[in-house]
């Protein structure tokens, strides 16, 4: 797991530091840890590949605050936890969808629950999300959520209930994973993959084959699954759809 710690009091951030290596000895438990002293140089660094960040509020130059509502606009998956000395601003926490606060001074038992809090939170979305990355930034898509995916070129296409994300990636790879989270989560796939209809049908057929797709069918309306309910099915995408991101 990494964690970053973003806090411009040094004692502030060792205080945090000296409590992960506690809890990681105590869970027998393995961190990289990294600290940032200001948030401007953590979030110049920032590329979306942590799991939880403990963020000060009151900070010089760009504060907590504002340090969390630019990381989700790039990361909608990372847990924040937020660290005050004044816990009215806890509060301002849900702007940022932030898992929980802590006022200083930090005792341990304090920061225990709040990274166990944040552990249950990130196991109730592993078997359920995934993380995809696109111009906008770090996005996570439930997979419940997934209507199709559509493959175009070199870009995967998730359609889902709440619009349309593109992403570089490779369709074996992305349903391998999908496979795998369904089987976690012992329910059935009931998405639609879906290649770009430049391909003639036969380059389609095969693509997919060499993929590991059972082909069903080759049509254009996705509205009925002519295969059995844990059949993974294509098509050929007929129909102009809306504009991916």
């Amino acid at each position: 797991m990494r964690i970053a710690v973003v806090d411009d009091s040094i004692g502030d951030a060792q205080r945090i530091v000296t409590y992960l290596e506690q809890f990681q000895a105590e869970h027998d438990l393995n961190f990289q840890t990294k600290v940032f002293y200001a948030s401007l140089d953590f979030l110049e660094e920032y590329d979306g590949d942590y799991d939880v960040i403990f963020l000060d509020i009151e900070m010089p130059g760009s504060n907590g605050l504002e340090a969390a509502r630019e990381i989700r606009e790039r990361d909608q998956a990372v847990g924040i936890i937020f660290v005050t000395s004044l816990a009215q601003y806890a509060i301002d926490g849900y702007e940022v969808q932030a898992i929980d606060f802590m006022v200083k001074p930090v005792g341990y038992y304090n920061f225990s629950m709040k990274l166990e809090k944040a552990f249950r939170f990130m196991e109730s979305h592993r078997e359920q999300d995934i993380l995809i990355s696109n111009k906008d930034g770090i996005v996570r898509i439930t997979v419940s959520d997934i209507l199709y995916m559509e493959k175009d070129r070199d870009y995967l296409l998730f359609y889902t209930r709440h619009g349309c994300s593109r992403t570089r990636g490779s369709m074996k790879e992305m349903k391998a994973k999908l496979e795998q989270m369904i089987v976690a989560a012992d329910h059935d796939l009931k998405s639609y993959y879906l290649w770009n209809s430049c391909f003639t049908e036969a380059a389609l057929i095969q693509e997919a084959e060499e993929a590991g797709f059972q082909v069903c069918s080759v049509y254009g309306d996705v509205a009925g699954n002519p295969c059995n309910e844990k059949s993974l099915t294509i098509a050929i995408l007929l129909e102009k759809q809306p504009d991916c991101k």
